[in-house]
């Protein structure tokens, strides 16, 4: 039996014909099946997802958790899958998520290298789905490759692209890269991950868990680096993140929960996050212009 490269941890919540797509792309891909293993973790659904996952088992390893419905607990939902892995690194993929062949080889090939944490870069994602059916209309779930190609066409492209534009694929040079760090699909070493200590559990609403995560790392001196060639779609369906409910409460809770993290972490790009700019996607280049870095950042 050869020794696992790599733990696939999906996280989900009631949507088994989601969950169904996520895993049927994870088994297209060139990456040699008996080198990983999937671990299912869900959140408390009220649908059957283990018989769903009793189909796979003679193709894969994979492998169900299972935790009550107390609320939106992803972060405890990967733990559990962190803690029953059994290889070197945790990919992190969402249910809903679907990737294309070689985005599982080039997250091993990246991590194995850098040994830094690993961000996929993730077609079509947005907090509305306001584009959910000209997204739909362009993805063939027969052929991710070639979906992942009309998504980026028809610049349907990962939301964070604002600030690679703006600022580089180079991480290391942003003031707060971690604002950008989302467990939807990620790339991180185990030994990592037990080092900073896991996703917080007292996250317990959509926003913020996978982002804190990521200030962790940054702090320990840890790297986060951005892998163009490890994609995915992030497949229009609906969210656990209330916006449905508003925008002014979508951004009520999104404060909330930053105001936490503050708590925390009493760092004043934390606080500013929190409060005078939210927008995760632009919050580099506020930091650039607002603390003067733009103009170290373009001698460098």
């Amino acid at each position: 039996m050869s020794i696992l490269k790599l733990s696939i941890i999906i996280p989900t919540y009631n949507d088994c014909s989601l969950l169904d797509e996520t895993i049927k792309c994870i088994l297209k891909s060139n990456f040699n099946i008996d080198d990983y293993e999937i671990l299912v973790c869900d959140d408390g659904s009220s649908v059957n997802n283990f018989k769903l996952i009793k189909k796979y088992e003679k193709i894969c390893n994979i492998r169900y958790f299972y935790q009550p419905d107390k609320g939106f607990r992803a972060g405890a939902a990967r733990n559990m899958g962190i803690l029953n892995s059994k290889a070197d690194i945790c990919i992190f993929i969402d249910t809903g998520v679907l990737i294309g062949t070689n985005t599982l080889n080039s997250f091993y090939q990246t991590i194995s290298t850098t040994h830094e944490a690993v961000l996929g870069y993730v077609y079509g994602f947005s907090n509305d789905n306001n584009d959910a059916e000209k997204i739909k209309r362009l993805i063939d779930l027969s052929n991710i490759d070639n979906s992942i190609h009309q998504m980026e066409k028809n610049n349907f492209l990962d939301r964070r692209e604002v600030g690679y534009k703006e600022l580089g694929d180079d991480l290391s040079k942003w003031p707060a890269p971690w604002v950008y760090f989302s467990g939807g699909l990620t790339a991180i070493e185990k030994k990592l991950l037990l080092d900073i200590g896991l996703f917080d559990e007292r996250f317990t609403e959509w926003g913020a868990e996978d982002s804190e995560l990521g200030l962790r790392i940054f702090l320990k001196g840890n790297k986060i680096k951005v892998d163009r060639a490890a994609v995915g779609i992030h497949y229009p369906h609906e969210k656990r993140n209330n916006i449905d409910d508003g925008w002014d409460k979508f951004v009520a809770n999104l404060k909330k929960q930053r105001k936490y993290m503050f708590e925390k972490f009493p760092l004043p790009e934390v606080l500013a996050w929190g409060t005078v700019h939210p927008n995760s996607d632009t919050f580099n280049q506020y930091l650039m212009n607002s603390l003067k870095l733009s103009e170290l950042y373009s001698d460098n």
